[in-house]
């Protein structure tokens, strides 16, 4: 298992808005309803190999892509403190990337409750399209 599924696994393995997670490579896969799926990876925003935030694309399995958006661990989780180290005097917004051919998070691994908290922004976007597929089949309209 690699750096990026070990990371995706404490954010989603036991969310309760997804079931059957698949793990693979820097992405999971699992199931919204009984036709949505979702795919979540990690995603550079632009700069290689700096890995700054968590992209969601809802896919219905008949029709395709549904909606997608990216969580930026700085939108998320701001800027966070770096105690000892005066080159980061505001703090640092998180972000994973690659130092020597290995993949970490950059002078500031997130807490737990920081992987909660990233969990809980992704899992609220998750859960309005839980019911999204149901609506649709029995004819009604989301407004």
């Amino acid at each position: 298992m690699n750096f990026f599924e070990q990371e995706l696994r404490k954010l989603f393995e036991h969310s309760g808005e997804i079931s059957d997670p698949r793990f693979t490579g820097r992405m999971c896969l699992a199931r919204l309803t009984d036709t949505t799926n979702v795919k979540l990876e990690f995603v550079t925003l632009g700069i290689h190999e700096k890995y700054a935030g968590i992209k969601a694309t809802i896919i219905n399995r008949n029709e395709g892509q549904v909606d997608a958006t990216v969580f930026r661990f700085s939108d998320i989780l701001g800027k966070k403190a770096i105690p000892g180290n005066p080159n980061f005097k505001d703090g640092l917004s998180p972000y994973i990337w690659k130092c020597d051919g290995v993949y970490e998070w950059y002078a500031y691994q997130p807490t737990p409750r920081d992987m909660e908290i990233l969990s809980e922004a992704v899992g609220g976007y998750l859960e309005m399209f839980g019911d999204l597929t149901l609506d649709h089949e029995m004819g009604q309209q989301m407004y």
